[in-house]
C-alpha cells in the first residue's frame, strides 16, 4: 500500500491557468510562486495556511526581495491575500478547484481551521464557504465561527478610600465614605470605637 504521507497531498490545476488572461501577464516568479502556494508542502484542503516568507524562500531557493516582488503582484491581482500579523495566506479561488465533496471532508476542513491562528482572513474564508451552498459544510462554517469569536474580557476597578482614625494608645482604625470600618477582621466603627474606649478607661480611669 502506498503511503499518503509521503506521496503528499493532491491539488487540482486547471490547464487553463497558462491562458488566463491574468496569468499571462505575471512574470515568471510570479507564475512559479502561484504554482508553489497552490502545491506548497505547508498547505492544507482548505487554501488557508500559516506561511511564513521565509519558509517560502527557503523552499524556493529565493531572496526574501525576490519573494516579495512577486507576491506583490498575486496580491495585487486577488491571487492570494496575507495577515501580516498572523503569517496567515488565503487563496481565494482553492476551493472552487479543489472543492469540499462531502461531509466527512468537511470534518477534516473544520480541524486544518482549529490549527489556523485568529485573523480577519478567517472571515473571508468563511464567506467563501458560505458561497459554496452545501449543506454538508455546516462542521466547517461552524468551527469558523467558534474560531473567530472574540474573548469576553471585563474588568472591574474599584475604588476606596479609607480615613485612619489614631486612637489615645496609637492605634489606628480605617473608615470608609459609608461609615463602614476597613478593619481586616471584619468588625464593624461601632465594635472598634468601644473596644478602644474600654482599653483607654481601664489603663486611664481606673
Amino acid at each position: 500500500m502506498t503511503d499518503r504521507s509521503v506521496e503528499g497531498r493532491y491539488c487540482r490545476v486547471k490547464t487553463k491557468f497558462w491562458t488566463d488572461e491574468k496569468v499571462r501577464n505575471w512574470s515568471d516568479d510570479a507564475k512559479l510562486l502561484a504554482l508553489y502556494l497552490l502545491s506548497s508542502p505547508h498547505a492544507n484542503m482548505i487554501g488557508c495556511y500559516v506561511l511564513p516568507k521565509l519558509y517560502a524562500c527557503e523552499d524556493l531557493g529565493w531572496s526574501l526581495q525576490r519573494f516579495a516582488k512577486a507576491f506583490e503582484e498575486l496580491l495585487r491581482d486577488g491571487f492570494a491575500r496575507y495577515d501580516e500579523n498572523a503569517r496567515l495566506v488565503l487563496l481565494p479561488n482553492y476551493l472552487k478547484h479543489n472543492p469540499i465533496e462531502n461531509e466527512n471532508q468537511a470534518k477534516a476542513a473544520a480541524k486544518a481551521v482549529a490549527e489556523l491562528p485568529r485573523s480577519p482572513l478567517l472571515q473571508d474564508l468563511k464567506q467563501l464557504v458560505e458561497q459554496l451552498g452545501k449543506h454538508f459544510l455546516k462542521p466547517l462554517l461552524e468551527q469558523l465561527a467558534e474560531q473567530m469569536a472574540e474573548p469576553v474580557t471585563v474588568t472591574v476597578t474599584i475604588t476606596e478610600t479609607v480615613t485612619n482614625h489614631v486612637s489615645p494608645n496609637g492605634d489606628m482604625s480605617g473608615e470608609t465614605p459609608d461609615g463602614t470600618d476597613a478593619n481586616p477582621n471584619g468588625e464593624s466603627k461601632t465594635d472598634d470605637v468601644k473596644r478602644v474606649m474600654d482599653h483607654y478607661n481601664r489603663r486611664f480611669a481606673g
